[in-house]
């Protein structure tokens, strides 16, 4: 799966998209990456760093896979004509998919029985939790003191 993203981020380059977009990108892989780094320290005692950057670099890949299957697969014209309670278990599969592959990945990178596996996703949950409004207050503050994204690119 590695080749995988790297083909990935090879196009991103040479296309070269929004530099948000990027900044998204970045933002997801090491908000995820120490998060589990964190986690999966407290809960076994040990560094797995190679191995958990390949997790976070494979949920990464996943993750806009899963987006992007939701977003074309939904909006196809033979859906249209589908019973409305068909759709919700179309959803659900699409997105149970790429959820279910990178749990087993997940497992096999990191060696764990599914209950320590599961302590290390719990506690990498509040960890992304406590990230994300530590990024989210920071920018408040930053807004707040005068400080925009237009400057960076002064």
């Amino acid at each position: 799966m590695f080749w995988l993203f790297s083909l990935i981020s090879h196009a991103l380059i040479i296309t070269q998209l929004p530099s948000i977009f990027t900044i998204l990108l970045i933002t997801f892989v090491c908000t995820a990456f120490v998060s589990l780094s964190i986690a999966n320290y407290l809960v076994d005692k040990r560094w797995l760093l190679s191995k958990l950057l390949k997790a976070c670099l494979l949920a990464s890949v996943l993750s806009f896979m899963l987006i992007s299957a939701v977003v074309y697969g939904l909006q196809q014209a033979e859906i249209y004509h589908w019973h409305l309670a068909y759709k919700p278990i179309l959803a659900f599969a699409i997105i149970s998919l790429p959820c279910a592959i990178w749990l087993v990945s997940l497992k096999y990178y990191l060696e764990h029985r599914w209950p320590k596996l599961l302590l290390v996703l719990f506690i990498s949950l509040l960890n992304n939790i406590a990230l994300i409004l530590l990024i989210g207050h920071a920018a408040k503050w930053a807004t707040d003191h005068g400080y925009y994204a237009s400057q960076l690119l002064l």
